[in-house]
């Protein structure tokens, strides 16, 4: 992502973060320090980092932001990993591929991670967030933990959302699963490659081609 997306050499990314974390806590502000796409980096690569960022700039807790195809054994292991060289408050941050947000938050949680992201209705990009109200749900009737949410409001809330304009939900449209949006400053070489992406899920998912796009909102023409 760093050299398709956003163009840049590593070194930048890593002194940028620094920057940006110092700055944060001079200025009064909790700082959560969030690498994107945590999962799919090597592990002992991407723990030096977050500890020179908490090193020579500033970190409270870590926001883990983890990718939702990881299967559960292997979640396991990753936060127990992370527990080992960071001693702070962690933070996890699932989408829904595969449907595995909700089982992986839940495991995360089991490990002693201490908070947990969340939109209603799962709302995010690509196949969505980790589902609010599945997770509160779960906890609740599964496991007998109430995090304290009035779950009486939870269908009204659902109800509220869905009525909002373009909330950038799948909720079950194949169009919207597949929907492919490209990070800021896109390249060519990017696009390319989700296109590639693009003509496997119309093979696989029986999705037209118009019916696929890139998000205008990162300035990409489709």
């Amino acid at each position: 992502m760093l050299e398709l997306a956003y163009r840049w050499p590593l070194e930048k990314a890593i002194e940028t973060s620094i920057e940006a974390t110092a700055f944060a806590h001079k200025n009064g502000l909790e700082v959560v320090f969030f690498p994107i796409d945590f999962s799919r980096a090597e592990l002992k690569w991407a723990l030096d980092l977050i500890e020179k960022v908490g090193r020579e700039g500033h970190m409270d807790p870590p926001s883990l932001r983890f990718g939702g195809q990881a299967r559960k054994p292997a979640m396991k292991y990753f936060v127990t990993e992370v527990q080992k060289r960071i001693k702070k408050r962690l933070e996890a941050h699932f989408h829904q591929d595969f449907g595995m947000g909700v089982a992986n938050t839940i495991m995360a949680l089991s490990l002693g991670v201490e908070v947990m992201h969340t939109t209603v209705l799962g709302i995010g990009e690509r196949s969505g967030n980790a589902p609010m109200e599945e997770i509160v749900m779960a906890l609740k009737t599964m496991y007998g933990v109430d995090v304290g949410i009035d779950t009486t409001k939870l269908t009204p809330l659902a109800n509220l959302v869905q009525r909002l304009p373009d909330p950038r939900r799948t909720a079950g449209r194949a169009a919207d699963c597949v929907r492919v949006q490209t990070a800021k400053h896109p390249t060519e070489e990017r696009k390319s490659v989700a296109l590639e992406a693009v003509a496997t899920l119309v093979d696989v998912c029986g999705v037209i081609d118009d019916q696929i796009d890139f998000a205008a909102r990162f300035g990409v023409e489709g």
